[in-house]
């Protein structure tokens, strides 16, 4: 299960490809009320597909006698970039759409800007996969 950590990142974060690549299609309003549910359904997909990625990696760190408050530290911790992030993502949609690059500029900026989690993800596989085949312990 470990080695879907990057391919299940990947998804989630190109999720904001998918965006840009319909931004690009210029569609009128009609076509976009029409079609925006299956952009909407693939990234909502892709989110869940990541988050329950995360979710595996988290319980892998998880262990031991204090294992439950492990595991809610660290979805408290995943949630503060929910709490940062999506205000800070508002007003830089404001900013690109503002200056005139727009929707899809936008999106590879949120994609550009994901590398460096998943760079740290390739970063910690081989930790990862060491504590998901080591013994939990009963510190």
């Amino acid at each position: 299960i470990v080695i879907c950590l990057l391919p299940f990142a990947f998804i989630m974060n190109g999720a904001d490809l998918i965006y840009a690549f319909y931004a690009s299609l210029n569609l009128d309003l009609e076509m976009i009320k029409k079609t925006a549910f299956v952009v909407t359904g693939l990234e909502q997909f892709a989110g869940g597909i990541g988050t329950a990625a995360y979710m595996f990696v988290f319980i892998i760190f998880s262990r031991g006698e204090h294992s439950a408050s492990h595991y809610a530290l660290l979805t408290s911790i995943m949630a503060l970039e929910v709490l940062f992030a999506a205000p800070f993502g508002g007003v830089m949609a404001d900013y690109f759409i503002g200056i005139g690059m727009g929707w899809q500029a936008y999106f590879i900026f949120c994609f550009v800007m994901s590398i460096p989690g998943m760079v740290i993800a390739a970063f910690l596989l081989g930790e990862i996969r060491l504590l998901s085949n080591a013994e939990p312990s009963e510190d």
